[in-house]
């Protein structure tokens, strides 16, 4: 005669080593190196990293944007910001500018600068080395609407030629084209970085206001001096509100 008393014993430790093991692989996966495969938003998900080559935790924030930048729809914008050139190397790509819409951010999440901070869709921040909050970004559905993607030509190592269109339901404050970078190797000969080479993704190289009121336009980005052939760029089309939330956005790369 079987003891059934005896086999819902054996079975209750055996169901919760399952739902142990379940846990752990979950919260491997959630903190593993590389950001979670995720599968294809129906809309834009924009990631805004503040960044510098003199920042020794911000080489594992552009290592995790350069896995997903080419994801689709989702959008990685790398701004240098320029509070770190004081430590003995000047950041190739830094920008006051940067630094200054930064600021912006400062005052809405009401929390002092720093790098590597990343921004979601202009609505939440978190340090972006942090892959546990990159992971968890990357799975909430993004409902920011997809605009037409921006037309773009490259005339030889002088100039990146922009059409964009605008046409969009949502209110906006404001508009922006902004010219990437797509990677750029740079070895570091001084600061906290001093003899690393640093890999950096999606940099912002320029960005422009456009007038809300156009909803269709030209825009001619000129490169800068010493641009190779190999170099790929891409165009970004943004559109934010009055408290910098993003409800808009596309992305371009020159083919």
């Amino acid at each position: 005669m079987i003891n059934f008393v005896s086999s819902n014993k054996l079975f209750i430790p055996v169901l919760s080593l399952s739902a142990a093991l379940s846990i752990l692989v979950f919260q491997h996966i959630e903190n593993s190196s590389k950001p979670l495969p995720i599968g294809p938003q129906s809309s834009p998900i924009v990631l805004e990293l503040f960044t510098s080559q003199n920042c020794p935790t911000c080489e594992k924030a552009t290592l995790l944007a350069n896995t997903v930048k080419d994801d689709e729809n989702v959008i990685v914008l790398s701004y240098h910001i320029d509070y770190w050139n004081h430590l003995g190397w000047i950041d190739t790509f830094s920008n006051a500018s940067h630094t200054n819409y930064q600021r912006n951010y400062e005052k809405i999440f009401d929390r002092n600068l720093y790098a590597p901070q990343m921004v979601i869709n202009g609505k939440s921040e978190f340090n972006g080395a942090n892959i546990r909050l990159l992971n968890s970004s990357l799975k909430k559905k993004s409902i920011i609407e997809k605009l037409n993607a921006p037309q773009i030509k490259r005339y030889k190592n002088e100039s990146v030629h922009l059409f964009f269109n605008l046409f969009t339901n949502k209110k906006y404050d404001k508009a922006y084209a902004l010219l990437l970078l797509n990677s750029n190797d740079v070895a570091i000969n001084n600061g906290p970085n001093r003899g690393k080479m640093i890999t950096n993704t999606n940099i912002v190289m320029d960005r422009v206001l456009l007038q809300p009121e156009n909803s269709e336009g030209n825009y001619i980005f000129e490169l800068p001096p010493n641009v190779k052939e190999t170099d790929q760029f891409k165009v970004a089309i943004i559109l934010q509100d009055k408290n910098l939330n993003i409800v808009g956005a596309s992305v371009s790369k020159i083919q």
